[in-house]
């Protein structure tokens, strides 16, 4: 668990998200800054969610968190983690 600064903190240094915020602050391929943090705005089953862009170091426990029983698994992704 984090709290959101360290969230930030953590997005603002990850090299891999560096692109996000790019597009973020240009408002460019479906991505936007809320709160502070960079998200992917997308749509699941017709209907618009926004995806966290999260730091690797956050994401394996993400995958976990979100796939953590059988009724909400990607079977094959599940069979991994």
């Amino acid at each position: 668990m984090c709290g959101a600064d360290e969230l930030i903190a953590e997005q603002h240094s990850d090299a891999g998200l560096a692109d996000c915020w790019q597009r973020a602050k240009l408002s460019k391929g479906d991505f936007m800054i809320s709160s502070g943090v960079p998200y992917h705005e997308d749509k699941v089953k017709r209907l618009p969610v926004s995806q966290l862009c999260a730091p690797q170091s956050k994401r394996v426990h993400s995958l976990k968190l979100t796939h953590n029983s059988a009724s909400d698994c990607h079977p094959r992704v599940c069979e991994i983690l």
